[in-house]
């Protein structure tokens, strides 16, 4: 397996080339950030903070907890799953349009 198909940790397990792939964004995964702090506002409300690794964690705890709710946005699959379903058509949109114009790259 190549180093752009491995999946990281640090990037809730996707491997690199979909990271990269996101450059620019899609459509649905805007509504589900948009859609996500709105969830975090609900949860958080008026919470205060002893850290401000305390805000990152409790954010990140929700993060993780959302990404696998059901969502209208995304036709009712879970976020995480919609989001990488459009970062796969992303990155080969990306990758036919480099080939095409013979542009080089290690994620291609």
């Amino acid at each position: 397996m190549e180093w752009k198909d491995t999946p990281s940790e640090l990037w809730s397990d996707l491997p690199q080339k979909l990271v990269w792939a996101w450059a620019g964004g899609g459509k649905i995964e805007r509504e589900l950030l948009l859609d996500f702090l709105q969830y975090l506002t609900r949860k958080v409300k008026r919470k205060e903070f002893d850290t401000p690794g305390d805000s990152m964690l409790t954010a990140l705890r929700n993060l993780r907890e959302w990404q696998f709710i059901s969502n209208e946005i995304c036709s009712g699959m879970a976020p995480v799953d919609a989001i990488i379903e459009e970062r796969k058509e992303i990155y080969e949109r990306k990758s036919a349009f480099l080939q095409e114009m013979l542009i080089e790259t290690d994620f291609v």
